[in-house]
């Protein structure tokens, strides 16, 4: 499968060896900071190196993880107004 071949690449990367969230723990999983729904399973643009730690805080905590820039929304969340 395509995914687990760029998602082994990915991990392998120098940049990727420690976890976003806790740097002083290994990079094992990938987190999909948009989602991982059709082509953003493969998009490595919203990949993030985490540890299983790391991936957990991020996923218990959906308003941190958009804050510290570890998940990004999928729709514009505010309100439309008509001017």
């Amino acid at each position: 499968m395509e995914y687990l071949r760029e998602r082994k690449e990915f991990l392998s990367l120098p940049e990727n060896e420690f976890c976003a969230v806790f740097p002083w723990l290994r990079a094992t999983e990938i987190h999909h900071k948009k989602g991982r729904i059709g082509k953003l399973l493969t998009d490595e643009r919203y990949f993030l190196a985490v540890s299983p730690e790391g991936h957990r805080k991020i996923e218990n905590n959906p308003e941190w993880a958009y804050e510290m820039g570890y998940s990004i929304r999928r729709t514009n969340d505010k309100s439309s107004h008509r001017d």
